[in-house]
């Protein structure tokens, strides 16, 4: 019994080391770029509405992000067991010890500006996109190339808005939607130039 559990030990640990070196192809270029299309639609119709309590506004990003998590993993999840087999388990894991250190992080700025600090709820947008910046390159040896140069961008993104949303007396919605819409549209496009040539 014990040759038996060492075998199936030393199955996982390959597994793990190939998951460690295997490009992930979990992302679908559609999903990701539907998030970027809910993000400029969200930031529309908060132009469109009469000026929003920081709150409020805040809110309804935390709401649009929720569900675009919900569209990506769910996507994340049967892709990767269609394209990965039995690699896909191990391969998704690996993401999401990638992801969450980054989303954690997001999760307590968030939950700190509003319990904590709620004079500081201006600087959640450009920290939000510092967070999936880091989350990005945290992931991106996983991923194509490019994924550092988008990366790079939320991240250059994420200061700017801070900058940006000092200055100003409110927030403003395209703070949020232009680099969430542009950024996304280019993961989608470099997801799908790397399936294409994958």
């Amino acid at each position: 019994m014990q040759d038996l559990d060492k075998a199936l030990q030393q199955i996982g640990d390959i597994r793990s080391q190939i998951a460690s070196s295997t490009e992930f192809h979990g992302f679908g270029p559609a999903a990701v770029a539907t998030t970027g299309v809910m993000a400029l639609t969200i930031g529309v119709w908060q132009h469109l509405q009469p000026p929003a309590s920081t709150t409020q506004y805040l809110l309804q990003w935390i709401v649009v992000a929720a569900v675009c998590s919900i569209i990506v993993g769910s996507e994340m999840y049967s892709r990767s067991r269609h394209e990965h087999g039995q690699l896909a388990a191990a391969l998704l894991v690996r993401a999401l010890e990638q992801f969450l250190p980054a989303f954690a992080c997001g999760f307590m700025l968030t939950a700190f500006c509003f319990l904590v600090a709620p004079d500081t709820l201006w600087m959640l947008p450009g920290l939000w996109q510092v967070c999936v910046a880091l989350g990005l390159f945290s992931a991106a040896r996983n991923l194509s190339p490019t994924i550092k140069l988008i990366a790079a961008f939320y991240f250059v993104c994420g200061f700017t808005v801070l900058i940006l949303s000092h200055q100003a007396a409110g927030l403003s919605p395209w703070l949020m939607a232009i680099p969430f819409f542009a950024g996304q549209l280019m993961m989608a496009c470099a997801l799908y130039r790397q399936r294409r040539n994958g």
